[in-house]
């Protein structure tokens, strides 16, 4: 049965969360939501494996990084359950990155994870 839903994913913090319509008329209702924070550098983050129970429920990856003084960090790209991952809003002014990424899954996802990788590793 479809129905657009939410997943969200957080990465250093790392949040993947799924939500969908419970009925017509009721607005969203959380599917899933798993939250990772990395403590030691690296140029990638993951989340922690879910799956989701909808077909067309919306996946929300928020992000935050840690970035150098003197150079501007982004997430280059954002990758998980053969989806197509979009940047929908980044802060990156002050040192370091907070950012919002989508993607829409056709069918439900089993044992997913979320990656996100930063243009400049090792925070």
């Amino acid at each position: 049965m479809g129905g657009g839903g939410i997943a969200v994913a957080v990465l250093v913090a790392l949040v993947a969360f799924v939500a969908w319509p419970a009925h017509a008329g009721t607005g969203l209702a959380v599917d899933a939501l798993v939250t990772t924070h990395q403590s030691g550098a690296s140029t990638t983050i993951a989340s922690p494996k879910f799956s989701t129970h909808h077909d067309g429920e919306l996946l929300v990856a928020f992000l935050a990084s840690d970035g150098p003084q003197t150079s501007t960090q982004k997430i280059a790209a954002v990758a998980g359950g053969g989806l197509t991952w979009t940047l929908a809003s980044r802060a990156n002014a002050q040192p370091g990155s907070a950012e919002i990424w989508t993607a829409v899954a056709p069918a439900a996802l089993t044992d997913v994870t979320v990656t996100g990788t930063r243009v400049l590793g090792g925070y």
